[in-house]
């Protein structure tokens, strides 16, 4: 891990999200694992699950191209989206997700 993303961690870990999504936006690092992290503040902290959705779909991306394992972050995009109440694309998530 680079020092750049130990900081965003770090910053993550404090609650201080708006400036590690700064950060983290700045350097365009391409981490799965952080966009996660920021995620977590989102949905579990903040309730924000709109923003959330927006950082699950980048660490989407980032797993797709890697070939990682999606499931979990699958899982966690219907959980957002029934949070939102948006019960069809739930279903479509968790699907995909098995």
């Amino acid at each position: 891990m680079s020092p750049e993303e130990i900081k965003v961690q770090e910053l993550i870990k404090h609650g201080e999200v708006d400036q590690a999504v700064a950060i983290y936006q700045c350097l365009k690092l391409e981490s799965a694992r952080l966009l996660m992290m920021i995620r977590i503040i989102y949905a579990e902290n903040k309730g924000d699950y709109t923003s959330a959705i927006i950082y699950y779909n980048k660490a989407l991306q980032i797993q797709e191209k890697n070939g990682d394992d999606t499931s979990n972050t699958l899982t966690e995009l219907g959980i957002a989206y029934q949070n939102l109440h948006e019960f069809d694309l739930a279903l479509n998530y968790h699907s995909r997700a098995l």
